[in-house]
C-alpha cells in the first residue's frame, strides 16, 4: 500500500472511473504528497491505499473527526437495522469496491484500518475495526482469525479496478502503470494466500484472470504511440474497411444493465462496418481468427462482484459478422460467444467460411432460401432464415424470438405499406418459400423426444406463424391442421406440470393472434371457447399474454361474449379481479395497466375495485438517515400488488420531503383495496398521479381522479413503453 506518512490530510478533488463507463470528479479527503519543485501535478494517497493524481487541493481535513463520524453513522445504521428487522441479524456483505467508494473518507471499508495502522493511529484503527467486524461473524475465513485475505485482496482489487476503468476511458498511461504494478503483487499474494487459506486462494484471486491480457494490450498501445506509423494510423479516418477494422480497438460500448450485456453493435465503428456488407466479411473473419487486441468495452455479471470480462476485437468482429449475415447459427446451434483460444477462433472462422461456401456469398435473401431448402441445416439455422424472410424490418443482427409474432400479415402490410425482407424470393419455384416453410413446420412438429420438452413444437409453431405472415389466408387450412394437435396436447398435458402447460398455452395464443390477423373467422370462436373454459388456476402466471387477443379483438362477437361471461358474471371464477387470499389473482391484477381496460365488462370491475374502501394493510412509518419512509408488510394479494411482487415479504415507500400530499408528521395509516388498484393503474399513459403514502383525503381525491380518467378515456389504453 502507498505510504500516507508525510502527506497533509486535506480536502481534495480526484478523478474516479466506473465499470459502467466514463469518469468524474470526486471530492474526498486524502493525504496530499509534497510537490517537487517545478512539478505541474499534485498527487495524494487515497483511503484505498493508492497514489492518485489530484485535480485540486482544498483545506485541511480532520482525520479523527472523520473516523468518529464514520463509526457513529455505522452504529446508527446497525441500530436501525436491529429495530426494523429483529429476526434478521445484521450482515456486512463483502463486495467489489469501485473507485468512488475505495477513495472516499465516508465509506465503511476495511482498508481504513490498515491505513490508520500505517499512520501510527492504533487507537483509531482499533475503534474502526471493532465496528467493522460486526456482522462478519459467519465469514469464511473469519476476520477475527486472519484479516489478511480480505485486506490484501481488497487493496489489489482497488488497483485492478483503477486499471480497468482507466483502460475503458482511454487513460492508457494510468492503466498501464496500474496493471503492470499488479503483476508481481499477484504472485506474492497467491503465495501468501496458498500458505494461509489454500482452499480460498482461487476464489479470492479470480478477478486477476484478464490481467496479463490487459498488460499486453496496454504495452502494445504504448509501443504504437511511440512509432510514427502507429501515430499516423491513429489519426487516419477513412471509410476503408481496413481502417475501420483497425479502429475496433477503440470500440467503447457500455453494459446496459445487470444482469445485462454490452451491445457492441451500438458503436459507430461497428455500424460503419455492417453498412459495408459483404465487403467487410473477409476482413472481419481475419480479425475473428487472429486479432488479439482489446476494445475499450468491459462486461460483468454484477458490478458488485469483482470479475470483469475485457471484450476483444475478435468478439467485436464476430458481432459485426452476425449483423451482416443476419445469423449466428453457422451449420450448428446458435453461438453467442466465440472461443477464447486462438486455435478455437481459427476453427470457428473456418466454419463460417464453410457456411458461406455452402450457401453462397450472394445476397442474404439467397442464403436464407438455400438454408431453408437444406435438410441438414438444422432447427436454429432454419428458424433464423425464416424469421429474416418474414420480417418487415432489419433487426440489426440475428432476429429475436418475437420476429414471428411481429411479422406483419398481408392486410397489415397493405395498410402500412410494408415490405417483407424476403420479398425478392416470391419468384422461387420448386419449391416455393411457402412449401419450404410448410415442410419445416411439419418436420419439426413430428419430432419426438429431441431436446427440452416442446422445443421442436415451439419451432414448428414459429413456422406456422411465418406461413400466415408470408401467404395469409391461403395457408389457413395448413395452420389449422397444425394447431389442432397442439390443442390436443395441451388438453392431455400433465396439469401438475405448470411449465409444460404454460409453453403450450403460449403457442396457442400466438397461433390465435396470427389467425386473427388474417381474419380467420373460425379462430375467434375457437379462442373464445378455449379461453372461456380456462380457470385462473389453469391460466398460470402469464395472464397478460393470454388475454392479449381479447383486448385486441374485443369487438368480435364471440370474443366479446367470452369477456362478458368471464368478467360480467358474478359467479365467474375470474372474479373478483383481486382476491384477498388468492395469490394467483396477483397475476390478474397485472391486467389493470393494460389495454384490457378497453373491454367494457373488465373496466366495470376495475371501477368497482376503485370504489372498494376495505382496509387490507397498514403502512408503518420509519425515520432514517436518508429520509422518511413507510414500510408495508405483505400479508395478502392487495399488499402484494402494492409491493409489485408476489414473492415479497415487505415493501418500502420513500416519502419526499417536498411532497405536499403526504402527512406532515408520519404516522401509521390504513391501506385500502382501492389504493392497490390505483397504484397499479397509475402506470397508464395519462393516468393521474397516486401515492399510497399520501393522506387518506389526498388518496380519495386521487382515486376519484382515476375513476374520471378511466370513464372519460378515449381510444386505447397504453403504457409509456407501449408494451402491448
Amino acid at each position: 500500500m502507498a505510504d500516507p506518512r508525510g502527506g497533509e490530510y486535506r480536502e481534495v478533488e480526484i478523478v474516479v472511473g466506473s465499470v459502467w463507463g466514463g469518469a468524474g470528479k470526486w471530492k474526498t479527503h486524502a493525504w496530499v504528497l509534497p510537490a517537487p519543485a517545478g512539478a505541474s501535478r499534485r498527487f495524494a494517497v487515497s483511503w484505498g491505499g493508492l497514489v492518485t493524481p489530484v485535480v485540486s487541493v482544498g483545506g485541511p481535513a480532520d482525520l479523527r473527526r472523520d473516523i468518529n463520524e464514520l463509526v457513529k453513522a455505522d452504529e446508527e445504521l446497525r441500530a436501525k437495522w436491529a429495530e426494523g428487522r429483529r429476526s434478521f441479524p445484521f450482515i456486512r456483505f463483502q463486495h467489489a469496491t469501485p473507485d468512488s467508494s475505495s477513495a472516499s473518507h465516508q465509506s465503511m471499508l476495511p482498508l481504513k484500518a490498515s491505513m490508520l495502522l500505517r499512520l501510527g493511529e492504533a487507537g483509531l484503527a482499533e475503534q474502526f475495526w471493532a465496528a467493522y467486524v460486526v456482522g462478519t461473524e459467519n465469514d469464511s475465513p473469519r476476520l477475527d482469525v486472519d484479516p489478511y485475505p480480505l485486506l490484501a485482496t481488497e487493496w489489489a482489487y482497488v488497483l485492478f479496478d483503477r486499471a480497468v476503468c482507466a483502460h475503458m476511458r482511454g487513460d492508457d498511461r494510468l492503466a498501464l502503470l496500474s496493471a503492470r504494478s499488479l503483476v508481481p503483487v499477484r504472485e506474492r499474494l497467491r503465495a501468501e494466500l496458498e500458505r494461509r487459506t489454500p482452499e480460498y486462494a482461487d476464489q479470492y484471486l479470480s478477478f486477476f484472470a484478464p490481467l496479463d491480457t490487459l498488460v499486453a494490450d496496454q504495452e502494445r498501445r504504448a509501443n504504437e504511440r511511440g512509432r510514427e506509423a502507429g501515430a499516423a494510423v491513429r489519426k487516419l479516418k477513412t471509410e476503408s474497411v481496413s481502417s475501420l477494422v483497425a479502429e475496433l480497438e477503440e470500440v467503447a460500448a457500455r453494459q446496459w444493465g445487470q444482469p445485462g450485456g454490452v451491445d457492441l453493435g451500438d458503436d459507430p465503428r461497428v455500424r460503419a462496418l455492417v453498412a459495408r456488407g459483404d465487403e467487410a466479411v473477409e476482413p472481419l473473419l481475419r480479425a475473428l481468427e487472429s486479432d488479439a487486441r482489446l476494445t475499450r468495452s468491459v462486461s460483468f455479471g454484477r458490478d458488485f462482484f469483482p470479475d470483469r470480462h475485457l471484450i476483444t476485437v475478435a468478439e467485436t468482429a464476430y458481432t459485426a459478422l452476425t449483423r451482416i449475415l443476419k445469423t449466428n447459427a453457422f451449420n450448428a446451434p446458435a453461438q453467442y460467444e466465440i472461443p477464447s483460444d486462438s486455435e478455437g477462433r481459427r476453427q470457428f472462422a473456418a466454419r463460417i467460411r464453410a457456411y458461406l461456401g455452402k450457401y453462397g456469398r450472394g445476397t442474404n435473401e439467397e442464403r436464407w432460401y438455400s438454408i431453408l431448402e437444406d435438410d441438414a441445416a438444422g432447427t436454429e439455422a432454419w428458424t433464423q432464415a425464416a424469421a429474416n424472410i418474414v420480417s418487415a424490418n432489419d433487426y440489426g443482427g440475428t432476429p429475436p424470438p418475437s420476429a414471428f409474432n411481429n411479422a406483419p400479415a398481408p392486410a397489415e402490410r397493405a395498410a402500412k405499406n410494408l415490405t417483407l425482407r424476403g420479398e425478392p424470393l416470391r419468384g422461387k419455384t420448386s419449391p416455393t418459400v411457402s412449401q419450404l416453410l410448410a415442410r419445416r413446420m411439419l418436420e419439426l412438429a413430428g419430432r419426438k423426444g429431441e431436446g427440452p420438452p416442446y422445443e421442436s413444437l415451439s419451432a414448428a409453431t414459429n413456422f406456422a406463424l411465418a406461413l400466415l405472415a408470408w401467404d395469409g389466408r391461403a395457408q389457413l387450412q395448413a395452420v389449422r391442421s397444425f394447431q389442432n394437435p397442439v390443442k390436443s396436447r395441451y388438453a392431455a398435458a400433465n396439469v401438475k406440470n405448470g411449465d409444460d402447460r404454460a409453453d403450450l398455452r403460449g403457442m396457442l395464443v400466438d397461433l390465435y393472434l396470427k389467425r386473427f390477423e388474417v381474419e380467420d373467422e373460425e379462430a375467434f370462436d375457437e379462442y373464445a371457447e378455449w379461453l372461456g373454459a380456462l380457470t385462473p388456476a389453469e391460466a398460470g402466471e402469464n395472464v397478460v399474454h393470454l388475454f392479449t387477443p381479447m383486448w385486441r379483438y374485443a369487438r368480435q362477437p364471440a370474443v366479446a361474449a367470452a369477456a362478458a361471461s368471464m368478467f360480467g358474471d358474478a359467479n365467474s371464477p375470474w372474479l373478483p379481479l383481486v382476491e384477498r387470499d388468492d395469490r394467483q389473482s396477483f397475476h390478474r391484477a397485472e391486467l389493470l395497466a393494460t389495454p384490457m381496460l378497453g373491454v367494457q365488462s373488465f373496466r366495470e370491475r376495475v371501477l368497482e375495485g376503485l370504489a372498494d374502501r376495505t382496509v387490507v394493510g397498514t403502512l408503518r412509518p420509519r425515520r432514517t438517515s436518508d429520509g422518511d419512509r413507510y414500510e408495508l408488510t405483505v400479508e395478502n394479494t392487495y399488499t402484494a400488488v402494492l409491493a409489485g411482487s408476489n414473492n415479497s415479504s415487505s415493501a418500502t415507500f420513500q416519502v419526499p420531503a417536498e411532497d405536499p400530499r403526504a402527512a406532515h408528521t408520519l404516522e401509521s395509516m390504513s391501506v385500502r383495496a382501492c389504493d392497490a388498484y390505483a397504484a397499479r393503474l397509475v402506470r397508464l399513459n395519462g393516468a393521474p398521479p397516486f401515492q399510497v403514502y399520501w393522506t387518506e383525503a389526498e388518496r380519495d381525491r386521487a382515486v376519484a381522479e382515476m375513476v374520471a380518467f378511466i370513464r372519460d378515456h378515449k381510444g386505447r389504453f397504453t403504457t409509456p413503453f407501449d408494451d402491448y
